[in-house]
C-alpha cells in the first residue's frame, strides 16, 4: 500500500492522518481568489478593449487558479502519517518539491505539544515536537488541529507492545473517531 509516496510495509497499519490547519494559507488563498474573481467586477471596462481585454481577463484569473491550486496541493500534501509501526512527516513544499522523513515508534523518547496565544486556544491549534533517541532528528508538526489529542495518540501508539499491533484493534479503534 502507498500513501503520498510512502511504501506501507505488509503488516504495517494507518492508524491517524493529521493535515496541516489551513490557517497560514489562508492569505496566500484570499490572494489567489481576489484574483479569480478581480477581472469580473470590471469585465465590461475590460471587454471595451477587445481582444488586449480578454487576455488581461484570462492571464489574472488564470494567474489566481494557479495561486489557488498550489496552496491546495501544499495544503493537501503535508500530513503527519501514524503508523502501527513509524511516525512519517511529509511536507511538500511546491508542486514538485516534497520531503519525507520517518522514524521507528519505539524510538520515540518524548513527545510534547505547545499552544500559542489566545487564538491558538480558541482554534484548538497548536504545534507538536516528537523527539527520538539516537540521531534521528526531531519531527515538529505545526500549526495542527487538537495538539493534545496528537499528542495522547503519539503516546498510546509509543506504548502498545511490538508483538500485539499486528492485530489491528489499536488502528480501527482510531480511524473511527
Amino acid at each position: 500500500m502507498t500513501i503520498r509516496g510512502v511504501s506501507l510495509h505488509p503488516s504495517e497499519q494507518v492508524v491517524h492522518v493529521e493535515r496541516m490547519a489551513l490557517s497560514p494559507f489562508l492569505p496566500r488563498l484570499c490572494f489567489g481568489v481576489l484574483l479569480i474573481v478581480l477581472p469580473f467586477f470590471a469585465f465590461f471596462p475590460l471587454l471595451s478593449f477587445g481582444l488586449v481585454g480578454m487576455v488581461m481577463i484570462a492571464v489574472v484569473a488564470g494567474c489566481g487558479i494557479f495561486v489557488v491550486a498550489r496552496v491546495a496541493v501544499q495544503w493537501r500534501g503535508t500530513m503527519c502519517l501514524l503508523t502501527s509501526e513509524r511516525i512519517i512527516s511529509i511536507e511538500q513544499h511546491s508542486l514538485l518539491q516534497r520531503a519525507v522523513s520517518e522514524a521507528s515508534v519505539r524510538t520515540i523518547n518524548e513527545v510534547a505539544y505547545r499552544t500559542y496565544g489566545w487564538m491558538g486556544k480558541l482554534a484548538h491549534m497548536g504545534t507538536v515536537r516528537v523527539v527520538f533517541r539516537g540521531v534521528v532528528p526531531d519531527m515538529l508538526f505545526s500549526p495542527v488541529h487538537h495538539p493534545g489529542d496528537l499528542t495522547r495518540l503519539i503516546h498510546e501508539l509509543r506504548d502498545v507492545p511490538a508483538h500485539g499491533s499486528g492485530d489491528g484493534t489499536f488502528a480501527r479503534k482510531h480511524l473511527n473517531t
